[in-house]
């Protein structure tokens, strides 16, 4: 009988959670997480797969665009530019080097060059092929090396030969789509500040076959400083390219990554109030393609590309006068960028609870053992704690002779205004947020923290969160999902390699859990704290975007981590009173930030689902 009654339960609670979703989100969330647990329970899990559904994705996008209406696109342009196109070519399969140019000369826009410099190929086939497109498209121009010299010098040559106002960059065996060009002349003339453009991309087999899309976010320094996520399909000023001086030698193999760190700093230093120098085009544009031994199939197929880029890495920090040291990431084309600390600044970590004691006791033994930061204090804030056992480890606390202080704020819950109350008693010049359900797991957490927290131009710096079963609770926060803001990659086994690496990295977020972030106390203050309308829900995510409406940027570092005992199961609550105060601050959020509700979460993508925290395709219309 007791079996039977808590099956009863559970189902009762599944019904509810079901009618949560359904209240909420709609009938497509609940179909979606129906056939998403039904796939689990038959082992056909799809969490991470990313690229589930392209195929139906590339149908349904098809360029709605007519080819007959081309000519009157671009007549209507105020700006009509010539795109150089370069090419450094070396014993590529000529079949892939013919698809590579027929995609060149298939653009739907009509003001291009193609700029081929041959490296001294030794396959035979490849110099007579080349003489015929010179001799038979005046728009194709090509140079012949009678030495091999690399691609970063090859790649100079090939820009010797451009007589356009931008460049744009392609590998020997690629393709461009029929409409890049296109996109990119009209990205111009929506952007005349324009100076280095990027979208997004796919790969494509042997066979012909499009898979591992990668919708990229708009620009992000820091993922930019973790890997070359720009990568495919590079567009730049002929004149700012000139301004650099092109391809750096020594660095072949990150040559890209290198001409892309100097035009970031070049930009930085030229920067004109409301000019956009970088766009994003959030558009597949290039196809890559998968051939054995390339870095499209395996970086490590180019090991020294991987430690050309360290180098380039450290090389843009060091012109920046920036102390940081790079090292080589756990995974192929990825980096670490460890920031030099200023001094020895105190930090402040606020910590909120209401007796959970046991919570509270791990919480704070984790802490200590795992802080080797000499200057830190703890402020404990008790909201109405009513149980014996909260008194005893209390007790237990203020007995050892650590800097811990223990307040009371004896008022109604409100996340907000006890978190400020906690940096009103803070004397450190950084503050760390942190629920009392954590549990640090990683050493040298404050430093991970502080190092991107001290610099001028970042706000919040977030950590990466798990549920006790070491799947992903947190990895930055996507503004949008679920018409409010969702977790990234929640549930998402740490062992996934994820989109593209993302969680694994340093990188830009525009916001991120007050379960555990830093911030430095003046920029908490410059924006007036927590927001006190924000009482329960949303108030770190607001926090967040004040702070970037600031012109700071957030982070977010796996180099920190910790356990959240959040119930991984808990699903909706079904405290109606709760739920309608959740409800009320969702849509304070969206009626104080309209516009990335509008135009999407810069760090996201709009190709991405906005139903789920997995970054899935957008199949299904959203």
């Amino acid at each position: 009988m007791g079996v039977l009654r808590q099956a009863t339960l559970i189902a009762k609670q599944r019904c509810q959670q079901a009618w949560g979703v359904f209240r909420h989100e709609g009938l497509g969330v609940l179909v979606d997480r129906i056939v998403l647990r039904i796939q689990r329970l038959m082992g056909m899990e799809t969490l991470g797969n990313f690229d589930r559904g392209y195929d139906q994705w590339r149908r349904k996008r098809r360029r709605p665009t007519s080819v007959d209406d081309i000519p009157g696109i671009v007549d209507g342009m105020e700006t009509k530019p010539i795109f150089s196109v370069i090419v450094p070519v070396y014993n590529v399969d000529p079949k892939w080097l013919k698809k590579m140019v027929e995609s060149v000369q298939n653009q739907l826009y009509p003001h291009w060059q193609l700029c081929l410099v041959d490296d001294c190929s030794t396959d035979i086939a490849l110099k007579p092929l080349l003489q015929h497109w010179a001799d038979t498209d005046p728009k194709i121009s090509v140079l012949f090396n009678k030495m091999n010299s690399g691609i970063a010098a090859t790649s100079n040559q090939a820009l010797s030969l451009a007589k356009g106002d931008y460049i744009a960059l392609l590998d020997h065996d690629d393709a461009l789509t029929e409409d890049a060009l296109l996109e990119n002349a009209l990205a111009i003339n929506l952007n005349p500040g324009a100076e280095l453009l990027y979208s997004d991309e796919d790969k494509i087999t042997l066979q012909g076959k499009h898979k591992t899309p990668f919708f990229k976010p708009d620009f992000s320094l820091d993922l930019l400083r973790s890997q070359n996520y720009i990568g495919h399909f590079v567009v730049i000023k002929k004149s700012t390219m000139d301004e650099i001086g092109g391809f750096t030698s020594g660095l072949d193999g990150a040559q890209d990554y290198d001409l892309v760190l100097r035009l970031v700093e070049h930009m930085a230093q030229q920067t004109t109030e409301g000019k956009t120098s970088i766009v994003h085009i959030p558009k597949v544009l290039y196809h890559w393609r998968e051939i054995p031994a390339s870095t499209a199939a395996a970086f490590s197929a180019k090991s020294y590309a991987w430690e050309a880029g360290q180098k380039a890495l450290q090389q843009h920090f060091h012109r920046l006068g920036i102390k940081s040291q790079v090292r080589l990431g756990k995974h192929p084309g990825t980096y670490v960028a460890r920031y030099e600390i200023d001094e020895t600044p105190l930090v402040s970590i606020i910590i909120p609870f209401k007796d959970q004691a046991e919570l509270l006791n791990k919480c704070l033994a984790s802490l200590f053992e795992h802080t080797q930061w000499p200057r830190l204090e703890v402020i404990a804030i008790d909201n109405n704690s009513e149980q014996p056992r909260t008194r005893e480890i209390i007790a237990h606390w203020q007995q050892k002779n650590l800097p811990i202080n223990f307040i009371t704020y004896p008022k109604p819950f409100n996340f907000s205004e006890i978190c400020n109350h906690g940096v009103e008693h803070a004397r450190g010049e950084y503050v760390v947020l942190m629920n009392n359900d954590i549990e640090i797991t990683s050493m040298g957490w404050i430093e991970s923290l502080l190092g991107h927290a001290q610099r001028n131009d970042i706000g919040a710096v977030g950590a990466k969160l798990f549920y006790p079963n070491q799947t992903i609770q947190h990895a930055g926060i996507v503004i949008g999902i679920d018409q409010g803001a969702g977790h990234a990659f929640k549930h998402l086994p740490n062992s996934h390699t994820g989109y593209f690496l993302r969680h694994h990295l340093i990188h830009n977020i525009s916001a991120v859990t007050a379960a555990l972030l830093m911030v430095k106390k003046d920029r908490f203050l410059q924006v007036g704290g927590l927001d006190t309308d924000f009482g329960i829900a949303y108030n770190d995510v607001n926090l967040c975007l004040c702070l970037t409406q600031q012109g700071y940027r957030n982070i977010i570092t796996p180099e920190c981590t910790a356990i959240h005992h959040e119930s991984i199961t808990r699903g909706y609550d079904i405290n109606t009173v709760k739920q309608a105060r959740h409800d009320r601050e969702k849509a304070l959020l969206r009626s104080r930030w309209p516009d990335i509700f509008e135009n999407g979460d810069p760090f996201y993508n709009r190709n991405l689902t906005l139903r789920r925290e997995d970054y899935s395709l957008g199949v299904s219309q959203e």
